[in-house]
């Protein structure tokens, strides 16, 4: 079993908000998203991780694009960013943008904002053609799965109608350039913590899925899938203020975890972008987490020991 040492070698308040999400693409772009605690707007800040020694990253302007609660935006290496929100003032109505990101400037040409679903608690990943949302029913633990192909010229997404695939509170989905997809979720009904892990059919319309396994206790959940097929978890403490990480690898459609628990302090939610590769032994990813209405966000370092 491989063995991995994590260092958090940056962390600075970013933002004072809620619900914050981070992205980040192979080029080493990074977008975090986050809800006002004082309005309905939704901001958005577009960064560059620095590959040095001690990766750091440059910020853009923090800008809003939209109103809501509730988002969570995905980019993918052809530089195009897709966000999914919940309305606060249409029904709990799901809604969608494109985008295409303008590195230089640090900002995002978003399209327009488009109703593709209802529910709550969205959850999106999205690689160079396809999207795929989960989201949880307002009237159930239900969790539902849509997946879209991208027009990267009209800024829309043609999608397909949603599957129920699971029941259980905030639902997490990451696709890589190979259509392998994890899906994560917590239990309903206690502190376990599942994933799931499959593919998208090659018709692009549904989930295969062959696990889902119950891996861990906690809350708030997220997984994210690199091309080659590494995980990445991270999730609080049902119990207190801590938060974990794991690292792992797909074998057999089951993934193997490493030995990897890195804990974080004081944390109210977290969230992860993927991993990148920086060498054959090093990996960085970026996490975004929320301490009372305090945004910060952490770069890690992920070495293999020989």
């Amino acid at each position: 079993m491989a063995i991995y040492d994590m260092k958090s070698t940056s962390s600075r308040v970013f933002a004072n908000g809620s619900h914050p999400t981070i992205t980040m693409n192979g080029d080493l772009v990074i977008v975090a998203g986050w809800s006002s605690t004082a309005s309905s707007n939704l901001y958005y800040c577009v960064g560059n991780c620095y590959d040095t020694d001690i990766p750091t990253i440059g910020w853009g302007e923090q800008l809003t694009y939209d109103d809501g609660d509730q988002a969570t935006i995905s980019i993918n290496d052809s530089g195009y960013a897709v966000s999914v929100h919940r309305s606060t003032t249409d029904s709990n109505n799901l809604f969608y943008r494109v985008g295409k990101i303008d590195k230089e400037k640090y900002i995002i040409n978003w399209g327009e904002s488009i109703k593709f679903n209802a529910g709550t608690d969205p959850f999106l990943s999205i690689n160079e053609k396809v999207a795929v949302a989960v989201w949880s029913s307002t009237e159930s633990t239900n969790l539902y799965y849509s997946i879209g192909t991208i027009d990267t010229d009209k800024l829309t997404i043609k999608w397909s109608s949603g599957v129920k695939y699971d029941a259980g509170l905030h639902p997490t989905v990451s696709i890589n350039k190979e259509n392998d997809v994890i899906l994560g979720h917590a239990s309903g009904s206690s502190t376990n913590l599942y994933y799931q892990y499959g593919s998208v059919t090659a018709d692009l319309t549904q989930l295969k899925l062959v696990h889902n396994n119950n891996y861990d206790k906690g809350d708030s959940n997220d997984l994210t899938i690199t091309d080659g097929g590494v995980i990445w978890e991270s999730h609080k403490s049902s119990n207190d203020d801590d938060a974990f990480y794991k690292r792992g690898t797909v074998t057999n459609d089951t993934i193997t975890w490493d030995t990897l628990n890195y804990t974080v302090d004081r944390t109210t939610s977290i969230r992860i972008s993927s991993l990148q590769t920086l060498s054959s032994q090093t990996q960085v990813g970026v996490s975004i987490r929320l301490i009372d209405d305090n945004i910060e966000t952490v770069i890690q370092k992920i070495t293999k020991k020989d």
